[in-house]
């Protein structure tokens, strides 16, 4: 690909906010990985990949759906951004550009690319296209096909499990993802959850879907189970080997923690569950078991409360059809087994038993994590300097956008910002702080904020926070907290202890925070006895 498309595909993706790096980093879970900055990948090796920049442009449907693109050396990408649109081509089968047209004449009449518009303005304010009527979700469910991956037999699951049991009782556990490579919080809390349950003399099977994908699969679909026996990868399985093999080596199972449903189907776990006497801990997350979009934000835009299926609010979404038949399912789930449903916080727990129509055996409130006041630590004089810090992936949801608003809006000779994460986001007006997130190193975060000095941490969760373990990093390292009141348990938790940080409006609020003197003031009176320090325990 010449230089020069991929310069213009660039400068086209910045201003037009088609580039969804959030969709690119969970479809392509190697950019992930890598740490690479998704929207560099995408230019220097997606576009002649083929790969997607978002879930609105599929580069094998628009190259399939216009044959004379095929033997041209056209970026697909670029040829519908500058001309496609204008000839009626659409850029997947989940936007349809003469509808949106049609539809909305006033964008037609300006004569504004369709998508660009709808991603733009159109999402947010609900107009009508092609996705709001009820198309089923558009990615690609991943399925397991022979020979597509070595399975192990049940024989020799048997025997790699046999030569490592501690114990006659096993605890298992469910997720999306291995722990031993965590990109999310909750792996590295599984993780804990094996070490607690070794010290208590008892096995930990951790079992995940090999293939990763945000849906709930439908029952018969085949997936392939990776399998971590305390601590150790013992291969790939199918559901079938998995049982046999559990069935056959001496142990019982005490206990079934579900942390995610995500990437499988309900009949396998169902499956797991018989060995229990369908008996299990269902955790709260997120909330995947309310909806296909597992932070409830409406169309990826706003947070929707968790609205009745049939209502306006949930009609207008492009997840609607698929999240009636997802709870279809989770209600025959909770009816056949008796779960006890656990959150990681009283606002969680509030939320999902005033929202789920589900049958529960009972519920828990079970913090991830803690926090051991120290004594507070001597600092020095700052003269009026500050140090703001963005903790946590980049990725809308998280306030990423608001993040490179704020640090393009104040640039200031007495503030510095800092972003800490092991994924690299787009550049900005900040220092990168490579930061592992590791099982190894739960304390990393921690020591990066105290290493670099960080005044006040920025969390600007756009949806409810079951549990922020960003929160409790920064808290443990003596940050002041900036955060708004969508963020869920981050804003429960400064509401009770408003000392400690400052929930504000909106975007608008946060700048005028800043810029009149009154972040100073409140950091200056959090730090008036020394800069707050505490252990994070994880519980």
């Amino acid at each position: 690909m010449r230089m020069v498309d991929r310069i213009r595909t660039y400068v086209m993706l910045k201003k037009s906010g088609v580039f969804d790096a959030e969709y690119y980093l969970r479809t392509y879970p190697d950019v992930k990985d890598s740490g690479m900055n998704p929207l560099r990948h995408f230019i220097l090796h997606g576009l002649s990949e083929g790969r997607n920049p978002s879930r609105f442009f599929n580069t094998k449907y628009y190259v399939e759906n216009n044959p004379d693109l095929q033997t041209s050396k056209v970026t697909p990408f670029l040829h519908f951004m500058t001309q496609g649109w204008r000839e009626g081509r659409n850029p997947g089968d989940n936007f349809n550009v003469d509808q949106y047209l049609e539809l909305n004449p006033d964008v037609k009449a300006a004569g504004i690319n369709p998508l660009i518009h709808y991603i733009k303005y159109g999402m947010s304010e609900g107009r009508s296209t092609k996705i709001l009527d009820h198309v089923d979700y558009e990615e690609p469910i991943p399925t397991h096909s022979p020979g597509a991956m070595e399975l192990v037999t049940a024989g020799e699951l048997t025997t790699r499990m046999n030569s490592l049991l501690i114990s006659d009782r096993t605890v298992i556990s469910i997720s999306n993802g291995d722990d031993r490579q965590p990109v999310s919080d909750v792996q590295v809390y599984i993780s804990h959850e094996q070490r607690l349950a070794n010290q208590a003399e008892q096995n930990y099977l951790h079992v995940y879907p090999r293939i990763g994908n945000e849906l709930l699969l439908e029952d018969g679909i085949t997936i392939p189970l990776g399998v971590n026996f305390n601590g150790e990868n013992i291969g790939t399985v199918g559901i079938n080997a998995l049982l046999e093999s559990l069935r056959s080596i001496h142990t019982s199972i005490v206990d079934v923690n579900i942390h995610h449903t995500m990437g499988w189907n309900l009949s396998a776990i169902d499956c797991i569950l018989e060995l229990s006497e369908r008996r299990g801990n269902f955790w709260v997350h997120d909330y995947f078991s309310f909806c296909p979009s597992f932070n409830l934000l409406r169309n990826g835009v706003e947070f929707c409360v968790a609205p009745e299926i049939s209502s306006n609010a949930c009609t207008i979404c492009r997840y609607s059809n698929l999240r009636a038949r997802q709870q279809a399912r989770f209600k025959q789930f909770f009816t056949h087994n008796a779960l006890r449903v656990i959150t990681p916080s009283r606002y969680a727990l509030d939320l999902w038993l005033s929202k789920a129509p589900y049958m529960t055996s009972s519920s828990e409130l079970r913090p991830l994590a803690g926090l051991n006041w120290l004594d507070s630590q001597n600092i020095q004089d700052h003269h009026n300097h500050f140090r703001i810090g963005y903790i946590d992936s980049p990725i809308r949801a998280k306030g990423w956008d608001a993040w490179l608003r704020l640090v393009s809006a104040l640039d200031v000779e007495n503030l510095e910002y800092f972003h800490f994460s092991s994924v690299e986001g787009e550049p900005g007006n900040y220092t990168r702080i490579q930061t592992p997130l590791s099982a190894q190193m739960p304390f990393a975060m921690i020591d990066s904020l105290r290493e670099t000095n960080i005044d006040a941490v920025f969390l600007w969760s756009i949806w409810p926070e079951t549990f922020s373990v960003t929160l409790h990093e920064a808290l443990a390292a003596g940050c002041f907290i900036i955060t708004n009141r969508s963020s869920g348990n981050i804003q429960d938790y400064l509401t009770k202890n408003p000392h400690h940080g400052a929930i504000l409006e909106d975007e608008a609020d946060l700048h005028a925070f800043i810029i009149n003197g009154e972040l100073a003031r409140r950091i200056e009176e959090f730090r008036a006895h020394g800069k707050p320090q505490a252990d994070l325990i994880w519980m």
